[in-house]
Formats: C-alpha cells, structure tokens, sequence
C-alpha cells in the first residue's frame, strides 16, 4: 500500500473514531433516559398489580404516579352518573379552590381531549382553555399538562390530570394508562353501576314524608361516615372526602334498600327512615355494614368503625 494510501486510510478512521467519540455522550445519555423510563414502567406496573379489585383501588394510582415520576399537581376525577359531574377522587398539590373548580360537568372535560383521546397541552392558547378548571395561584404554576381519559361501556367515566411533566414521560404515561390503569378504572364502573343510583333524597324531601306521616310518629337512623373517613384519610391523604361520601352513600342505600324505603345524605350521614324501626339492632346492623363495605373498599385494613344512632326527627 502507498504512503497516501496509508494517509487516507488512516483519515478515515481517524474521522470514524471521532464520529464514535461524539455520538458516544447521546447515545449514552438516551440509553440512561431509556432505561430509567424502563425502571419506573416496572415499578410503576408491579405496583398497580399489587392493588386490589375493590372500586377504592383506583385511589390509589395517584400515590403510584407520585412515587415513580415527577409531576408538580395531578387530580384523578370520576364521573357522577347522579348529575354528569366529573369530581375529584384524589389529588396532588392542588388548593381548595381548585379542587371546587374541578367539579364540572363531563361535557366541558370532553371538549378539552383530541377526539376522546389524551391531550398533552403546553402552549398559551391551550392552557388559556383550562383556565377556568383553577384557582388563579394554582394555574400561574402550570407549564404544561397531560389529560388522559377513561372510557368503560363507551362512557367518558374517569380524567387523570397530570401538571408540569416531562414530555418524554407521555409515551410511557399512555402505555401504563391503556394496558393497566384502565383496567382499575373499568372495574370500579362495573361495579358502581350495578346499584341503584335513584335511592337517594334531599334532607328537604325527607323532611317533607315525615311532616306528611307525623301521627305514624316516623323515626330516623342516623348512618355516619366520620370515623371512617377519617381513617381512611389517615391511610391514604391524597384521596378527598367527597368521592368517599359518593360512594358510602351509593353503597349503602342499596345496603339498606330492603328493610329502609328512604334515604337522605346530609354531609358526612346517611339519614335512613327504617320500615320496621322498633326491630332495628343497630349494633348488629353496624356490624353487617362493616362487613359489607369490606366487599368493596378492600385497600381498607384494621379496624374501621361505623357509628349507627337511632334518633328522633
């Protein structure tokens, strides 16, 4: 071989081996972010399958999100099939306020997804849309947010609302969404939606049966949820009180459905006007309550305890 031959040869590999030399940091820094991506995906997904199959279980994907990436405010609402209010189920970082803007009615939460679809929304014009859904403090945080819908039987039934994420987190987001969250979602409907929604009085329309029956002199049973709430507060602080007393309303009016023919919420209490009230052990009752509810909040462990007072009204 020639001398420039030689040179040339040695050039090009000299030209290689820089070429190597300068991809070596990218591509080191995209097998780093690759597999990080992959560690939070496996933990992500092994704790989601750790969860149980009661309709509380979606509470918690929240605390599972927090743990393995970073995000500075995220809700999980679900719908309310009563009136069409999306209400938030748990939440992360977000004021009172917000949390009260949150409640909206799932048409306007639709309008905001790419046909039914996630949205991940970060420039000006976009955010301005979501505007109204936080308080003034909580919106003059965000950067950029990620909406990703629930649909089970083809209705719009749960929002995860994550703030301020990396944008390389939303490949991964939507995979553990579709092929394991989804499933904790659906679940939870399944369930909900076998009970009659329909139980349910105002405190006024119960006011309203007992002035009307006052020489049957009627009685009421109070039902309340405070001890239990705040148990299940102390368990898990990221879940809100309101979707807990949705539930226990749903759950045990359907409970008591056929020895009680009415209902009436009142903040933390089920107001429940007994067929037979002389016949009511409401130690016993407190008991089967328990047991039942047991059947559907299965993160719950210990003891949980529910108050059951006869009162006069």
């Amino acid at each position: 071989m020639g001398l420039l031959n030689r040179s040339d040869t040695l050039q090009t590999k000299s030209k290689g081996l820089l070429k190597k030399m300068l991809r070596s940091p990218l591509k080191n820094s995209i097998l780093k972010k690759t597999e990080h991506i992959e560690n939070i995906s496996g933990n992500a997904r092994n704790s989601i399958n750790n969860l149980n199959d009661g309709i509380d279980s979606s509470f918690y994907l929240l605390n599972i999100l927090s743990n393995n990436i970073n995000f500075d405010k995220g809700c999980i609402l679900f719908l309310l099939e009563q009136n069409q209010l999306f209400v938030p189920g748990a939440r992360i970082n977000i004021n009172n306020q917000t949390l009260k803007s949150l409640k909206q009615s799932h048409t306007k939460y639709l309008n905001l997804l790419d046909n039914r679809k996630s949205v991940f929304i970060s420039d000006k014009k976009g955010l301005n849309k979501v505007k109204l859904f936080f308080s003034r403090s909580d919106f003059n945080k965000i950067n950029n947010l990620l909406l990703y819908p629930f649909f089970a039987e083809n209705k719009f039934v749960a929002l995860i609302l994550l703030c301020n994420i990396n944008y390389e987190y939303r490949g991964f987001l939507n995979t553990l969404f579709k092929n394991y969250t989804e499933e904790i979602i659906n679940n939870r409907y399944s369930i909900l939606n076998k009970f009659d929604k329909n139980l349910i009085l105002s405190e006024n329309e119960l006011n309203l049966i007992i002035s009307k029956n006052a020489s049957l002199k009627p009685n009421i049973t109070s039902l309340s949820f405070e001890n239990i709430m705040k148990d299940i507060s102390a368990r898990n602080k990221l879940i809100t009180s309101n979707i807990i007393k949705q539930d226990f309303y749903l759950l045990f009016s359907n409970f008591f459905k056929k020895s009680a023919g009415t209902f009436a919420s009142q903040d933390r209490y089920l107001n429940i006007l007994f067929n037979n009230f002389d016949e009511i052990d409401c130690k016993l009752i407190s008991h089967q309550a328990n047991i039942f509810l047991r059947n559907y909040y299965k993160e719950i462990s210990g003891s949980i305890y529910l108050e059951i007072n006869k009162k006069n009204p």
